[in-house]
């Protein structure tokens, strides 16, 4: 019993480590890491006033990706200043990652245990806590005011739920995985199959249609309220370019697993494959295909670019879960060959867990001054320097819908919050017709969109906001945001428009 008490502390002190590596990155933090933030915080504010699953008072869309982090946020404390309230959440939701993966590698470490070869499943399961805990993607993401905590969650909870034999806690954290990033539905597909067949249970299956089911409800949303069966992102962001995709992952996402690039990690990773050969047991193996064949299927359904930083990456943030299990368990059997051994595994792990965090933390500060610079600061000004009745085009849609009064308009130029706007994504005259029929009183758009909209409309410029460093790509470069005043509409747009 004792033993088991031990073990059962591994989860809690992972836990504990998630948190205070969030709390790190919370201290002095007053902005989100991206104005998307905003936009999920938007739709929730208006739930909270009645005002519906609205973007502009009156108009639903489907502007938020993760219908389950709206709902949270609708429960969650966001009156006022929001920001410390929502990473909090984050760091709660990290927690629960760290706590939940400790957990997978007690369960399957126990398995694996037996009188002739005792396990130390305490320190396996500290170790993937631990690595869980301060994976620099997940800790990017935990305290960023997206869903990206609450998605790594939900797989971690179905990991665990699948490796204990929980149907019932496998169909809930399915149905949430799906509901917080919907390309989670191949995960659960792959993983629910491949335990299905593995254990020879038919009954897992069920897991995998309530991850169907999960995303029909999501679908028919959608259909209802925009009259098309995906969220508004996919038209705009959304496609088939694998080349770019695999081109991203190998520039942006592998650099910063600590397990691939410490190359020892890749040696653990080997041996826990190969104890899972040898001992017949394939949980671990099934696990880490469905991590490949997700990040596949990411790479797959849309356009990535190599340069674009935490905006992308965060697609990739359940990559570390399962890798990070596996590096634990890749221990075992190590332990034969002496202590020193797993010490020399483990240290450059640690090492580059070490000096990668240090860099996320100078990240996500430079991440959330550029946010503040180039749209809180600028949502502020407009509160206190435009007409409560101003319609306002803009790039950034996020901090200028929340933070301006309600009796104004946002029009999003990119389309997330604009469904129209999202259909005519590759049609670029009727889309800016579209925009001529919105009738904006004034735009706020980077400087080198100007010569696109000054072809259409009649601006003229009021000011302007500087970032000299905007660090969302890489390298960094400097970046000005233009607030014009609409004269009117040029002559020849009006006749194409009217036509």
């Amino acid at each position: 019993m004792k033993l088991l008490e031990r073990e059962a502390s591994a989860p809690v002190w992972s836990a504990l480590a998630a948190l205070v590596t969030a709390g790190i990155v919370m201290v002095d933090s007053r902005e989100f890491a991206l104005d998307d933030a905003w936009i999920h915080l938007t739709y929730a504010n208006n739930v909270r006033h009645a005002r519906g699953v609205t973007y502009n008072p009156g108009e639903w869309e489907t502007g938020f990706s993760s219908p389950l982090w709206l709902m949270i946020l609708c429960a969650w404390p966001i009156g006022g200043d929001p920001v410390v309230a929502v990473k909090l959440l984050g760091a709660l939701l990290h927690a629960a990652t760290a706590w939940l993966c400790a957990a997978v590698v007690i369960s399957l470490a126990r398995a694996r245990a037996s009188l002739e070869r005792p396990l130390p499943v305490q320190s396996l399961a500290l170790l993937a806590g631990v690595l869980v805990a301060t994976a620099p993607p997940l800790v990017e993401g935990a305290t960023s005011g997206m869903e990206v905590p609450l998605s790594t969650a939900s797989l971690a909870g179905l990991m665990l739920a699948l490796v204990t034999g929980s149907l019932a806690a496998a169909m809930v954290t399915t149905c949430l995985a799906v509901l917080s990033r919907p390309e989670a539905l191949v995960f659960v597909l792959v993983a629910a199959s491949g335990f299905a067949w593995v254990h020879q249970q038919t009954r897992l299956l069920w897991v995998a249609a309530a991850g169907i089911a999960a995303m029909s409800a999501w679908t028919i949303y959608c259909l209802v309220t925009t009259g098309a069966p995906l969220p508004n992102a996919w038209y705009v962001k959304g496609g088939i370019d694998p080349m770019s995709g695999m081109s991203y992952v190998t520039n942006e996402v592998f650099p910063w697993q600590p397990w691939l690039v410490s190359v020892t990690g890749v040696v653990l990773l080997g041996n826990a494959v190969w104890q899972e050969r040898r001992d017949l047991r394939w949980d671990l193996a099934v696990l880490l295909l469905s991590t490949v064949i997700c990040t596949l299927a990411v790479v797959a359904t849309r356009p990535l670019h190599p340069g674009v930083q935490f905006f992308e990456r965060r697609y990739f943030a359940f990559v570390p879960l399962a890798f990070s299990i596996a590096a634990a368990l890749g221990l075992v059997g190590v332990q034969a060959f002496g202590k020193w051994l797993a010490f020399a595994l483990v240290v450059p792990v640690a090492i580059v867990t070490g000096l990668q965090l240090a860099d996320v933390l100078a990240r996500v500060r430079a991440l959330e001054q550029d946010t503040f610079a180039l749209h809180t600061s600028i949502a502020m000004w407009a509160r206190r320097n435009l007409s409560n009745d101003a319609v306002i085009a803009v790039e950034g849609a996020g901090a200028l819908r929340f933070h301006t009064p309600a009796t104004m308009t946002i029009v999003d130029l990119v389309g997330l919050n604009d469904h129209r706007a999202a259909a005519l994504h590759d049609q670029p005259t009727a889309k800016l017709c579209h925009f001529v029929r919105r009738q904006p009183t004034h735009f706020v758009v980077p400087i080198d969109w100007m010569p696109i909209y000054q072809r259409v409309f009649e601006l003229a410029t009021i000011t302007s906001f500087y970032d000299p460093e905007y660090t969302q790509v890489a390298p960094p470069r400097p970046l000005e945001i233009v607030v014009a005043e609409v004269r009117g509409v040029t002559p020849e747009w009006q006749a194409r428009c009217a036509s």
